[in-house]
């Protein structure tokens, strides 16, 4: 293995993830000044979310939801990749569980856009210029993809995948 692969990202590496972190902000501007969405499937993550939220992190792989269907449970969670929840568990666990779900949410896809730009840059970082890097991780949290498949979909799990695929 070069040692040039082992360097450190770069001196500006803190600014970058700043930055990426605004992007998202100001790509998800409307749903953090105003909670979660209606894509397509943000009543279930409202409805998935607050059941598991509570539960955290007593219960760290919930995989039966107790309450759906009026109380007689679904398998949600054996077919669902439930990593975003996860998060969104954990935000709700760190806030005193007092941010209401749909704010929640809003900060859970916040993160999750942010983290895509960020490990969208640090697998580039190794190839590419450090400000190419930075460049990518910008183009992929505005792209028209990635913020359709939150505004229209509200698709948390592709969210989540999206943010962990550079890693992979």
């Amino acid at each position: 293995m070069r040692l040039e692969r082992l360097r450190p990202l770069s001196r500006s590496g803190p600014a970058s993830v700043a930055l990426l972190f605004a992007v998202a902000a100001l790509a998800l501007a409307p749903v953090l000044l105003n909670g979660i969405g209606r894509g397509d499937s943000a009543y279930y993550n409202l409805l998935w979310s607050s059941q598991i939220a509570p539960r955290w992190p007593a219960d760290l792989y919930l995989r039966w939801l107790p309450d759906s269907f009026g109380g007689r449970g679904a398998p949600t969670f054996y077919f669902y990749p439930p990593a975003a929840y996860w998060l969104d568990a954990a935000i709700d666990w760190l806030t005193g569980r007092s941010m209401p779900g749909r704010w929640r949410l809003a900060v859970t896809t916040w993160l999750l856009f942010a983290l895509s730009g960020i490990t969208m840059r640090g697998w580039l970082i190794r190839y590419v210029p450090p400000p190419m890097a930075l460049l990518a991780g910008v183009a992929l949290v505005l792209a028209p993809y990635h913020l359709l498949d939150h505004y229209w979909r509200a698709a948390l799990a592709e969210l989540t995948a999206i943010a962990v695929l550079p890693v992979a």
